[in-house]
């Protein structure tokens, strides 16, 4: 929510997007005074249903932020067919499902931005046994945002930024060894939801106009702190 309270305030007209009809959200989305839409990002057909719902009321989208995703600590012992499905479809097919059908509705003169959120853990030095799955689709992610960049070059700018440990819900019941990782990054901290926050809000506006198929790492110095 710390992207989307950003951007209002910024003066663009946002649109939250979740799973499920949740109540909390759907009031945080109320005190905002912004549009709350409901799609499984893993079933194309809502995606698309969700977009057109946007591009009616608004005509376009400018800028389109993905940063749904989940994770699991699983060793590779014990990770199932449905880790690995829930992994890929969140964190990678959920995107593609987002930029095919966002794509046609953003402008083609060059203002328009995607952003895709990663992961440290999809640079290749610091993928984690525990956390494959997680590791693996992260890493596709990049990989899908560079082609993707290549693919509307120069109409939309295509950039992803991959966070480390961010204090957050998904990362609250992590064990004391992740936290440990990062406490010993160069600044020595977790990160909070406004740095992330700033740094998309920043790279899905037109401030961000010489720079396309980029993964930003912003990890504390976690990546440097563990070498």
């Amino acid at each position: 929510m710390a992207t989307a309270r950003l951007a209002k305030a910024a003066g663009a007209e946002v649109v939250l997007h979740g799973r499920t009809a949740s109540t909390a959200l759907r009031r945080e989305a109320a005190d905002m005074d912004v549009r709350y839409i409901v799609a499984d990002v893993g079933n194309h057909e809502e995606v698309s249903s969700a977009v057109e719902e946007v591009v009616r009321t608004h005509s376009r989208i400018d800028s389109l932020v993905n940063c749904a995703g989940v994770a699991s600590p699983r060793a590779f012992a014990e990770l199932t067919r449905r880790d690995w499905d829930q992994h890929l479809t969140a964190n990678l097919i959920g995107v593609f499902n987002f930029c095919q059908t966002a794509a046609p509705y953003m402008p083609r003169d060059g203002s328009a931005r995607i952003v895709n959120v990663s992961s440290m853990r999809g640079n290749l030095s610091m993928a984690t046994a525990r956390g494959m799955a997680y590791s693996a689709s992260k890493a596709a992610l990049n990989s899908f945002t560079v082609a993707l960049a290549k693919e509307l070059a120069p109409e939309i700018l295509v950039n992803g930024l991959a966070p480390g440990l961010i204090e957050t819900d998904l990362v609250a019941g992590l064990n004391p060894l992740s936290r440990a990782e990062a406490e010993s990054s160069l600044l020595g901290r977790i990160g909070t939801p406004s740095e992330i926050a700033e740094m998309l809000v920043f790279l899905a506006s037109e401030k961000v106009s010489y720079m396309t198929g980029q993964i930003i790492t912003a990890d504390g110095g976690t990546e440097l702190g563990n070498k």
